[in-house]
């Protein structure tokens, strides 16, 4: 979703914000040869990671997806095994549990938060599965449930009390999806005082972008030493000896140093992020446009933000996109649902509903936090325009 340049004759999507001292440390990484997976900026990226989202560790990975991977090792997930997770999310998040020699078992959402419905989530679990030799299975596909996984989309937190109950009550791990949720906070609390496990993505199109990177954050010291581990091809010693299998997932000094100016600016980001918000959701007021998701009992990071176009509307979020790029704005339609993905099309799931219902809808428009206002309203003025026309 990076558009390519600033200069473009669009208004950009969401680009990266480079305006603090990334060339300064970038610059420290060449003067010191400090340029590869070793350097003191990787420490101090997973110490400014780990202190925005209240958790004791942090192993940062190359990408969001290799952290989704490591996590799930971490946590037990094993080769035959179904892992929970909403239908409605970008694909690294089904991905990473086929990674780990996993299956998807794919769930609806709720209209509120657009994340893992958890009243769906108790009663199939009650329905299909059963407690057999300490761990919970499927009964009909015989399948151990070893994961659940519940992702923040476009930035806001789901309903993870309740999520983290009914994970809490048939005893297996939760893990929060939240690649695009940085700074996020749930119940006036950051993620890493109301859950023990999250992962993070510092792609180009984030709030804090390292050029890419992703993070495992975990209460479980454990769990996090194994991630470690296993994302440094889990060598042992110094005479290349390894003792499993494992992955060269390891972030390097220079996107840390990227994402240690990023983090710096961490409170700024967010503020513009949330104001963007709330200047689209006053625009479609009084409209036939919906707001992405806000809630009592959460702060979005507002990550990605725009509008859900009207049931009956004659255009999808994406036939909407290339109409305002002939009126200078870039925009796209969101998230394709993995029951809708080929790779993930036969996996187990539940009715969903709710997603069939939202994910063609969904138009996300420009966000980056150095849009200025006045581009800000020629996206507005161009999307009422068009909305006015049919």
């Amino acid at each position: 979703m990076q558009s390519k340049t600033r200069n473009s004759q669009l208004i950009p999507l969401a680009i990266p914000n480079l305006s603090g001292n990334e060339a300064e440390y970038l610059a420290q990484c060449v003067s010191t040869n400090f340029v590869s997976t070793v350097g003191p900026f990787v420490t101090a990226f997973e110490d400014l990671v780990a202190e925005l989202e209240g958790f004791p560790n942090c192993v940062a990975t190359n990408t969001g997806t290799s952290a989704l991977h490591v996590a799930l090792k971490s946590l037990g997930v094993q080769e035959g095994d179904l892992v929970v997770m909403p239908s409605y999310t970008f694909i690294a998040t089904a991905n990473a549990v086929r990674m780990s020699g996993a299956e998807p078992w794919l769930f609806d959402i709720d209209p509120e938060s657009w994340g893992l419905d958890p009243k769906l989530l108790v009663a199939e679990l009650y329905r299909k599965t059963e407690s057999r030799d300490g761990s919970l299975w499927h009964k009909e596909l015989g399948r151990r449930v070893a994961a659940v996984v519940a992702v923040c989309a476009v930035g806001q937190p789901p309903q993870l009390k309740e999520i983290t109950e009914a994970a809490s009550a048939i005893g297996i791990p939760l893990l929060i999806d939240a690649a695009g949720a940085a700074g996020a906070t749930y119940a006036d609390q950051s993620l890493g005082c109301v859950v023990d496990n999250a992962v993070l993505s510092f792609n180009g199109n984030k709030t804090f972008t390292a050029g890419g990177g992703g993070a495992f954050l975990t209460q479980n010291d454990a769990a996090a030493n194994f991630a470690r581990h296993l994302s440094t091809t889990a060598r042992i010693g110094e005479d290349y000896s390894h003792d499993m299998e494992g992955f060269n997932y390891r972030l390097t000094n220079i996107q840390a140093a990227v994402g240690c100016a990023q983090l710096e600016q961490a409170d700024n980001f967010l503020v513009r992020k949330r104001a963007i918000d709330a200047e689209y959701r006053a625009a479609w007021e009084g409209t036939v446009l919906e707001s992405f998701p806000r809630t009592d009992w959460a702060d979005s990071a507002c990550w990605m933000t725009g509008a859900v176009l009207p049931k009956n509307f004659p255009l999808t979020a994406g036939g909407m996109a290339k109409e305002l790029s002939t009126r200078g704005v870039q925009a796209r339609g969101f998230w394709k649902p993995m029951h809708l993905q080929k790779p993930y099309a036969t996996c187990p799931r539940t009715n969903t509903m709710v997603t069939d219902a939202l994910w063609t809808r969904v138009l996300i428009l420009p966000s980056s936090t150095s849009l200025a206002r006045r581009e800000q309203m020629q996206v507005i003025t161009a999307v009422l325009e068009l909305l006015n026309s049919w």
